[in-house]
C-alpha cells in the first residue's frame, strides 16, 4: 500500500514537474522556433534575390566582352572566360588601331566576385577610355 502511494505521489510530482516546470520551457522553445523558421524564410528570399542580382550582373558583364569569332585584318578573334564564381575580374578586349595594327588585352584582377568585376569593369572602362582619347588626339594633331 505504501508503495502505491508513493508511486502516485511520484505520478503526482512529476505531473507537476512537466506541467508547470517544462510546459513554459516547451512553449519557449516553440516560440524560438518559429522565430528561427520566421528567419530562415526571410534568408531565403534576400539570398534568392542575391542570386538573381548576381545572374543578372553576369548577363550585364558578358554583354562588355567583345564579339566572339571576330575578324580584325585578316586574324581571327576569340576567348572563353570560365569565373570561379558568379562575377570575376577577368576581361578580354581586341580591337583594330588602324590598317595594320591591333590591339589586344587581358586582364585578371586579383580576387573573385563582385569588388573583382567592380574592378576589372573599371580598368577595362579606363582603357577604352584612354585609347579613345589617344586615337582621337593622334587624329587631330597628326598632319
Amino acid at each position: 500500500m505504501l508503495t502505491l502511494i508513493i508511486a502516485i505521489l511520484a505520478f503526482i510530482v512529476g505531473g507537476f514537474l512537466i506541467y508547470f516546470i517544462l510546459r513554459p520551457r516547451l512553449n519557449n522553445i516553440q516560440k524560438l522556433n518559429e522565430e528561427i523558421v520566421k528567419q530562415n524564410k526571410e534568408l531565403e528570399f534576400i539570398n534568392t534575390k542575391i542570386k538573381d542580382d548576381l545572374a543578372s550582373t553576369r548577363e550585364i558583364q558578358k554583354a562588355m566582352f567583345p564579339k566572339k569569332d571576330l575578324v580584325i585584318n585578316d586574324l581571327r578573334f576569340n576567348f572563353e572566360i570560365f569565373p570561379c564564381e558568379e562575377l570575376s575580374g577577368d576581361y578580354v578586349n581586341y580591337f583594330s588601331i588602324d590598317d595594320e595594327n591591333i590591339g589586344f588585352y587581358i586582364m585578371d584582377v586579383s580576387g573573385h566576385g563582385v569588388a573583382a568585376a567592380m574592378l576589372g569593369v573599371f580598368a577595362a572602362q579606363s582603357i577604352g577610355e584612354s585609347m579613345r582619347i589617344k586615337y582621337k588626339e593622334a587624329s587631330i594633331f597628326s598632319p
